[in-house]
This record gives C-alpha cells, sequence and structure tokens, in this order.
C-alpha cells in the first residue's frame, strides 16, 4: 500500500472513533437528563433524658433509661418507627425500604442527633425527615411512659404497705407503755416509716 493508502484508512478510522465518542457523550448526558436529582433534608434533635439531678431523671435513669447515642440511632432507623412512618405518610409496600433513605449521625462530643432523609421530590424530603424525627419522639415517649407507669404502680404499692404499717405500729403505741422498749421500737419504726412515705410521695409527683 502506499502512503496515501495508509492515510486514506486512518482517516476513516478517525471518524468512527469520533462518532463512537459522540455517540457516548451524548448517551450519558441524556441518561443524566433523565434521571430526577434526589433531595435531602435533615432535622436535629437533642437526644437526651430529663435533667440531671430531677427526680424525674432519676426514676428514668433506676429504669436503666440512660440514653445510649447508638441505640438511640438505631432506633431511628427502626422497623417500629419506619412502619409508623409508613402509615403517617401513606406509603405503601415494606416500611423497611425506607430505611435506606434515611441515616442518623451524631455531632461529635454532643448528643445532637441530625436524621437525614431522601426523596426524588424536595417536600417528600423534608416530610420523610420530620416524620421520622416525630415518630421516633413518638416511640421513645410511649416507652418512657410504659416505664413511669409500671413504676407508679411500684410505688402506689409501697405507699399502701407503708400507710398499712402505720396504722399498725399507732395501735401498739397506743396500747404500750411510754418508755417501754415497746414503746420506743415502735416510735423509732413510725419515723422511719413516715421518712420513706415522704420519698414515696416524691417520686409519685415526680411521676404525674
Amino acid at each position: 500500500m502506499r502512503l496515501r493508502d495508509y492515510l486514506e484508512v486512518a482517516r476513516e478510522r478517525l471518524v468512527v472513533v469520533v462518532a463512537v465518542v459522540v455517540l457516548t457523550m451524548v448517551s450519558v448526558v441524556g441518561l443524566l437528563l433523565l434521571q430526577k436529582p434526589d433531595y435531602a433534608a435533615s432535622v436535629r434533635l437533642r437526644a437526651r433524658p430529663p435533667a440531671p439531678g430531677s427526680q424525674a431523671s432519676d426514676i428514668v435513669a433506676s429504669q436503666q433509661f440512660q440514653t445510649d447515642l447508638g441505640t438511640e440511632a438505631e432506633l431511628v432507623r427502626s422497623s417500629q418507627v419506619a412502619a409508623l412512618v409508613a402509615q403517617t405518610l401513606n406509603i405503601p409496600g415494606d416500611p423497611d425500604n425506607l430505611l435506606k433513605r434515611v441515616s442518623v449521625v451524631f455531632i461529635p462530643d454532643t448528643a445532637i442527633m441530625i436524621i437525614s432523609a431522601t426523596d426524588p421530590q424536595e417536600r417528600g424530603a423534608v416530610a420523610m425527615a420530620n416524620t421520622f424525627a416525630n415518630k421516633y419522639l413518638e416511640f421513645r415517649r410511649r416507652s418512657l411512659g410504659e416505664t413511669l407507669d409500671a413504676e407508679s404502680k411500684v410505688q402506689t404499692q409501697l405507699l399502701r404497705d407503708r400507710l398499712s404499717r402505720l396504722q399498725a405500729l399507732d395501735k401498739v403505741i397506743a396500747t404500750s407503755t411510754e418508755g417501754s422498749a415497746q414503746h420506743g421500737a415502735a416510735q423509732a419504726e413510725r419515723d422511719q416509716q413516715i421518712a420513706d412515705l415522704v420519698g414515696i410521695r416524691s417520686r409519685l409527683d415526680a411521676i404525674a
């Protein structure tokens, strides 16, 4: 083949290569244009129990409700919360599929959690993030309420037991000789029962 033939073949192949590149670029651009972008929305929440030192906080702590941030993140992305979100937003299908669109992170050295959600629609992303946050809080409050209800029953029974014992001690004190060992022991126990009653009433007030 002469030089002119080589140049002709190279020119034809160059045209084919350029055509392939152009078609590829057009295809990629077309796919990008057809794809709908995902919008993201975030909500910030403080994951903390009642203020430290309060009576309500002591009750929560006694029932092992101390906040573990990792556990709280798992609770936000739990099947229970996802089911509540799906029901509220009328989203059909498996509620667990929503968890693929939700993430939870914590700001370092704080108890602030950031719940983020994505959706093809901007309003959908906002609704998803807000609803996950609200349903997480709703689920958390319900769990805490159940714990406090159980604690209320325990304290109420203790209150009844103390009142019943006080009545018995009052009879012993009334019928025993003042200054006797029996009278002194009954009086000392009565004072202790009254002190216990004050604590029980305080705990019941905190629960209420």
